[in-house]
């Protein structure tokens, strides 16, 4: 039986030649590594939009819901007064505030004015 030339490698040599050949899938992993870094910073990046959005999004429906309850409460003491005069100024107050609502949503809704 015959065999082959048996090679005696020393460590560093075996390092080396692992690491030559092992180069290009490093090379490769890390350039996937880069690019998830890159993606979750770009997720997290789009989740504090999304926060920073819902907040706005609240304060912007707490102000309408101010606004609503406080012309309910001006109407109310109006009627309970009997006084044309505040239902009036209760009437204008409305059609000035109905302009500004529909000002404001067409500017940020991109002022398509249909239906969802």
């Amino acid at each position: 039986m015959h065999i082959g030339p048996v090679y005696v490698i020393a460590g560093d040599e075996v390092r080396k030649l692992l690491t030559e050949a092992l180069a290009p899938q490093f090379a490769e992993l890390s350039r996937k590594i880069d690019n998830l870094k890159q993606e979750i910073h770009h997720v997290a990046v789009t989740v504090q939009d999304l926060i920073a959005k819902v907040a706005a999004l609240k304060t912007v429906d707490d102000s309408v819901l101010a606004l609503i309850q406080g012309i309910k409460a001006q109407l109310d003491a109006a009627i309970a007064a009997n006084d044309p005069a505040a239902l009036q100024q209760l009437s204008d107050s409305l059609d000035a505030e109905t302009s500004r609502l529909q000002a404001a949503v067409t500017a940020n809704t991109g002022g398509g004015g249909g239906t969802p």
